[in-house]
């Protein structure tokens, strides 16, 4: 009963989810009651048998389209993080109430941008940057204190759903668009639109998630985890090809070059060496591949980085004109200057000219700390692997920030602070064993 049921539970929510917001409606009276039967009964038997199963059902819908305010994962996210906070209840977890410097610095930057809603003119975008913001935030706090309520296993199931989940289906939407090869390359941009994501925006979201699968790939796991890695770490390369994003593909296979040096032994790394070389040279030779190298020299697409350096000269005026406090949360859009309703590409940017040099030194607090804790997994044998991809995801993201929006998304916000405490969570815990059982002897 215990292996059948989280399997139908799962099973039954997701058809309740797809049916809501594929079909019936979040609003219409089917859908309310629907989610009033089903939701309940399945929270109860997640909450009992199965807390897992929430949040590995959160990163599996990662790619369904918004629906009024919430996408489907964040209504999921919802419901799992009451249902954690229950089992930490209910389990008296000492972990509760214990954080972490990165957590704090995290609670100070977001408090910063939320004060700064004080002076903004537009309260819808001011809305959506709140909302962003917390779930960063609650994203980052939960992480930290999964390894009380999961095993270590269905967070890496949960990253590597996503990494899989987010491939697929771009890579679904990019060969069933109906165009041919040269129509795809062409509308690159939007051949693997998802609805709340360009080829870009994909790109940079599978440029944080692929290290942990590279890393799952080579690790003592099981079959079907390695299976499910090599596949997430494939899907994810040939998208990269197919979208043709520059920035993401160049840091995607410099990324996996540089963690196959850094991480394997040396017999492992010079035959994954040897096979990334070939899969590197294969999909290059393709179309899609050839179209890759010739946005490198052509004149139409050079144009984008041009256009790209006017977007900074912008960001920093908008930045001196505000000086020191910033326009305020996601307040770039409404702004009134050059720019209009485009981004500024430079996440750095963004927050100088909407939180001011406070928000700039909060946010750097935060990256300080979080690679510090990441650094600290290091003497653990069993999380060593686990914190080197995910320091070069670290570095992979903030690169790729300097010139594309990507903690401006809400699915970016909640898959970084997932990734990065998540692995802090697990190793803080493995860290505080010896102490507890030290104790307990004495």
């Amino acid at each position: 009963m215990r292996r059948v049921l989280p399997a139908a539970v799962m099973g039954v929510m997701a058809s309740a989810v797809v049916a809501v917001w594929g079909g019936l409606g979040l609003l219409s009276l089917p859908g309310l009651a629907l989610l009033a039967i089903v939701a309940p009964a399945c929270a109860i038997a997640m909450l009992w048998w199965a807390p897992w199963l929430p949040f590995v059902i959160t990163t599996a819908i990662i790619p369904f389209p918004q629906a009024g305010v919430l996408f489907p994962f964040e209504f999921v996210f919802l419901v799992a993080s009451t249902l954690a906070i229950l089992h930490l209840l209910r389990t008296r977890s000492p972990w509760l109430m214990r954080s972490h410097p990165a957590e704090i610095a995290q609670f100070a930057f977001v408090g910063w941008a939320l004060f700064s809603g004080l002076w903004a003119i537009d309260g819808l975008h001011l809305f959506l940057g709140t909302r962003r913001m917390l779930v960063g935030l609650l994203a980052g706090w939960l992480a930290l204190r999964l390894h009380a309520v999961v095993p270590r296993r269905h967070w890496e199931i949960s990253v590597l759903l996503a990494a899989t989940v987010i491939a697929g289906t771009a890579l679904v939407r990019g060969l069933t668009s109906g165009f041919s090869t040269e129509q795809v390359i062409f509308h690159r941009s939007s051949s693997t639109d998802l609805g709340w994501g360009t080829a870009n925006y994909i790109a940079t979201l599978l440029l944080i998630l692929s290290p942990l699968s590279l890393t799952f790939l080579f690790s003592e796991r099981s079959g079907a985890t390695r299976l499910l890695a090599g596949f997430a770490l494939t899907s994810a390369a040939a998208l990269q090809i197919m979208v043709a994003s520059r920035a993401a593909a160049v840091l995607f296979f410099a990324g996996l070059f540089t963690q196959v040096i850094l991480g394997l032994r040396r017999r492992t790394r010079w035959a994954a060496l040897l096979a990334l070389g070939v899969a590197l040279a294969i999909g290059l030779a393709t179309p899609y591949g050839q179209a890759l190298i010739a946005r490198f020299s052509n004149l139409r697409d050079l144009g984008s980085m041009v256009v790209r350096i006017w977007y900074f000269r912008e960001g920093w005026l908008r930045t001196t004109d505000n000086l020191p406090w910033g326009i305020g949360l996601n307040q770039g859009i409404p702004y009134s200057d050059k720019l209009g309703t485009t981004d500024i590409h430079n996440h750095w940017l963004v927050v100088s000219s909407e939180l001011g040099i406070p928000g700039v030194l909060l946010w750097l607090g935060v990256l300080v700390l979080l690679f510090r804790g990441l650094r600290s997994l290091d003497p653990q044998p069993d999380l060593a692997p686990i914190a080197l991809a995910l320091k070069v995801s670290f570095w992979l993201g903030l690169l790729h920030s300097l010139v594309e929006p990507t903690f401006q998304g809400v699915q970016y916000q909640f898959l970084w602070f997932w990734l990065m405490f998540g692995a802090i969570g697990y190793g803080s815990a493995a860290a505080a064993e010896p102490r507890v059982t030290a104790s307990s002897d004495r």
